[in-house]
C-alpha cells in the first residue's frame, strides 16, 4: 500500500453509522466504506465541475452570514 495515495478523515459517529448503512443498502454487495465514500465524492464532485452547474453566489457580509446559517441548519457543518 503506498501511503502518499491516502489520507485519512474522521466525522462524527452519526455520519459513519449512515455511511455504513448506505455502503449495506445501496447496491447488492456491501461495499468498502472507502468505496462508500469515494462514490459519493464523485458523485457531488461530477455535479459540481458540471458545465451547467450554478455555483453559489458570492454575496456581501450580510448574504455571508445567512448562508453560513443556512449551511449549518443543513448540517453541512461550514
Amino acid at each position: 500500500m503506498n501511503p502518499n495515495k491516502y489520507k485519512s478523515v474522521s466525522m462524527k459517529i452519526d455520519t459513519y453509522d449512515k455511511l455504513k448503512y448506505i455502503s449495506k443498502n445501496r447496491f447488492d454487495v456491501e461495499v468498502s466504506l472507502a468505496s462508500m465514500a469515494e462514490n459519493l465524492v464523485n458523485e457531488m464532485y461530477a455535479k459540481i465541475t458540471d458545465p451547467h452547474y450554478v455555483k453559489p453566489l458570492k454575496g456581501n457580509s450580510q448574504y455571508q452570514v445567512y448562508k453560513k446559517k443556512l449551511l449549518n441548519s443543513l448540517r453541512w457543518g461550514v
